[in-house]
């Protein structure tokens, strides 16, 4: 083979082996790009994902926000409720010093207590003051109340509880609600 061909053949060799350099080059640069792009999109796909995440999040916060707030707008309110129920009994007990009509209701309540037991003697228990009009309808016990009294049959197996106290815890929930309406009303 003569020089001259056997630089052709060389030439030849070289453009074909740097044309197979240049595809596979290609193919690696593509296949590179082709990874990158997916890289991309998926960190871009996994970035709103996220963000989308936050904004739900966000979105969560502001109704729970809402309600924690709502919650203590309504627990302070209900302190006032039993502020005023505190303040109730405060004032019964004052309206129960030696008043007519604290005597006049607290023989009602006696003479209800006894009626409803069925009996004609009781045994009564009530502040040391009231002692004297309690008498009047059997043994007397004296106890620490605001008001009202205890009315029990005289071995002590049935009573009746009308202390103030009691009356008070009896119908708690409707004064509750009467006072909550009072205070917090929008019709004020």
């Amino acid at each position: 083979m003569s020089l001259e061909a056997l630089r052709q053949e060389l030439r030849k060799k070289s453009a074909t082996e740097a044309a197979g350099i240049e595809s596979v080059g290609k193919a690696e640069a593509r296949k590179i790009r082709d990874e990158a792009k997916k890289d991309v999109d998926l960190r871009l796909e996994k970035a709103q994902e996220e963000a989308l995440a936050s904004v739900e999040m966000e979105k969560m916060r502001i109704p729970a926000a809402r309600l924690k707030g709502r919650r203590i707008i309504q627990d302070a309110k209900y302190e006032m409720v039993k502020e005023s129920l505190k303040e109730l009994s405060k004032l019964l007990e004052k309206k129960a010093l030696g008043r007519k009509e604290y005597e006049r209701m607290l023989i009602g309540l006696i003479e209800e207590g006894m009626k409803a037991l069925g009996i004609k003697e009781a045994l009564i228990s009530v502040r040391k003051q009231d002692a004297p009009i309690a008498k009047k309808y059997g043994k007397v016990r004296e106890i620490d109340c605001i008001g009202g009294a205890i009315i029990a049959s005289p071995d002590g197996r049935m009573r009746i509880d009308s202390t103030f106290e009691a009356l008070i815890e009896k119908r708690r929930g409707e004064l509750e609600q009467k006072a909550f309406e009072l205070m917090f009303s929008k019709e004020k």
